[in-house]
């Protein structure tokens, strides 16, 4: 099998620094390898690469190889033939595809897994039961966000019973450079990726609001967006900073001001019964494909 680099991208490409390894060479190892290329790989990439991972360490394929040709050409990593390929060379095997192609992929990988070679599983609505029950190997199960792509993001893992102490050193050295890893157990991962997974588009679609909210009352778009991005990344900036979310809100708001009215206003709409009919809507869909 074959292992190219940045699927033999042409010289002065993005990651083209070094020759592909020729048909029949043994490549280097990679630290870490992908079987798929969605968003959350993406993400995941462009973060370990700025984090200053070398990207030669990282290989990838997906279903076409499209994904992981375009993230290559992107990023300079290298593009495997296939899963079992992806197995070969890397030292922690990422498991992110879609659902439905689960099953399929496992079963190709229950075959080509080393023993004691680490599985994360990215991989929505998929047990670490089920995982462990056609791997019989160490694997651990997260929920990673999109802020990884800019070393901010959030992860959540879960580890079978065969995770050890120097696999709990991979998942850190996937995740824990690019964001902040919580440990947690595999019956709350559906709640985790209803919060934490689809936590940066339910913040986005709160600050798309109140930016439209503003223009209808006459603020030019581009102000009104500016505005809000600003304070959704000054925010984010005070709970790094150690402050919680109601001391924020508690800088802010002042008895009769205006700041006030407008929380009384949303609290008055029941912005909280909102926001569980959108959780409860995302588990729902959870836990109708769970496997």
């Amino acid at each position: 099998m074959r292992l190219d680099r940045g699927d033999e991208l042409s010289a002065g490409a993005a990651g083209a620094a070094g020759p592909a390894p020729g048909a029949g060479s043994e490549a280097p190892r990679c630290a870490f390898g992908f079987v798929g290329c969605g968003r959350i790989v993406t993400a995941t990439v462009r973060g370990l690469v700025a984090s200053g991972h070398p990207a030669e360490g990282i290989v990838a394929t997906s279903r076409t190889n499209a994904g992981a040709s375009a993230l290559a050409e992107e990023q300079g990593i290298r593009v495997a033939g296939g899963a079992a390929e992806v197995v070969r060379f890397a030292d922690t095997v990422v498991l992110a595809v879609d659902p439905a192609e689960a099953p399929g992929v496992v079963a190709e990988l229950a075959g080509t897994l080393r023993e004691g070679q680490l599985l994360v599983s990215f991989v929505a609505s998929y047990r670490l039961a089920t995982l462990e029950k056609a791997l019989h190997g160490p694997v651990v199960r997260a929920v990673p966000n999109v802020a990884l792509a800019v070393r901010e993001g959030v992860a959540a893992v879960a580890a079978g019973q065969r995770v050890e102490r120097a696999h709990w050193r991979q998942v850190h050295a996937l995740l824990g450079g690019i964001g902040h890893v919580v440990v947690t157990d595999d019956a709350s991962m559906e709640l985790v990726s209803a919060v934490a997974g689809a936590g940066p588009a339910l913040f986005s679609a709160f600050g798309e609001a109140l930016a439209g909210e503003a223009v209808a009352r006459g603020l030019d778009e581009t102000t009104a967006k500016v505005l809000v991005a600003q304070s959704l990344r000054g925010t984010g900036v005070l709970l790094g900073a150690g402050m919680s979310l109601p001391e924020i809100a508690g800088m802010v708001a002042s008895p009769g001001g205006m700041t006030r009215a407008a929380l009384d206003a949303l609290a008055a709409r029941d912005i909280s019964g909102t926001l569980g009919a959108s959780v409860d809507a995302a588990l729902d869909v959870s836990h109708r494909r769970l496997v």
